[in-house]
């Protein structure tokens, strides 16, 4: 009752802590945690795992700087910790970027329960996030960690292919632009001279991959192993997704579940 009843936390009542986890090949994956001051603890821990902080999306260079975003404020004042997290190859992790395979599946699963062998925690870690982060969730979740309890994804992906075709007719240019368009917006080069000068030559081989669907529309392995609706049915945890449906349809990121029902 007490930490129900709790005053709202404000920026001066934040507690923000650095927390490190640590994949199965030993890269290093960074955020930071907001904490409520005033809140009971153990608490429950609300995950945003993106690839924004520092690029596109976001004009933080880390997730420290996003304590003052009104994203996390709401969920503060309910008495939830929140944890912001980089993906791999983004933002102050280390690794290289992996366009949703199963090392990001892997990524979500050592995070999420990162969290929840914290001293602060519940065990209890839940997601949200729009887009990307909304990726992130239905990868977190296709490798089922035993802490995540629910997502809340709004216009994520579970079928990269379906995004970026429509029932096999290929969509001109339309991966290599939107991937062009999101490598500058991480990185300040522009692809694919500036995936050349990148750390991570594996980049321009995503880059011609994502965009084969404009010659042919064909699911290729790369595709395959992006499409996560064999991992995610049935759902592992309950997903509030029918708002990530309805926006789907509105701003490009079209229905990708069909045959999850």
């Amino acid at each position: 009752l007490a930490a129900l009843f709790a005053a709202p936390a404000t920026a001066a009542e934040i507690e923000t802590i650095p927390l490190e986890a640590r994949a199965d090949d030993g890269t290093a994956l960074r955020g930071h945690v907001y904490l409520p001051v005033g809140v009971q603890r153990p608490l429950a821990t609300v995950l945003h795992l993106s690839p924004y902080f520092g690029g596109a999306g976001y004009s933080f260079k880390n997730t420290e700087e996003w304590s003052d975003d009104v994203e996390i404020a709401f969920l503060l004042d309910a008495g939830y910790a929140v944890a912001a997290f980089s993906m791999r190859g983004t933002g102050r992790s280390e690794g290289c970027l992996r366009m949703g395979d199963a090392i990001d599946q892997r990524d979500g699963y050592n995070v999420i329960q990162t969290i929840a062998a914290q001293p602060w925690s519940n065990g209890n870690v839940g997601m949200y996030g729009h887009s990307y982060p909304g990726w992130s969730q239905y990868l977190a979740a296709a490798a089922r960690p035993p802490a995540l309890k629910t997502i809340v994804p709004t216009s994520g992906i579970v079928d990269l292919w379906s995004l970026l075709t429509r029932r096999g007719a290929p969509l001109a240019a339309v991966g290599s632009t939107a991937f062009a368009a999101f490598v500058i917006g991480q990185t300040g080069h522009q692809p694919p001279e500036g995936l050349e000068q990148l750390a991570c030559p594996e980049l321009a081989d995503h880059a011609r991959e994502i965009s084969e669907n404009t010659i042919s529309g064909d699911r290729t392995p790369f595709y395959q192993l992006r499409d996560l609706r064999p991992a995610l049915t049935p759902s592992p945890v309950p997903v509030m997704s029918s708002v990530g449906i309805i926006s789907g349809n509105n701003d490009g990121h079209i229905l990708q579940h069909e045959g999850m029902w």
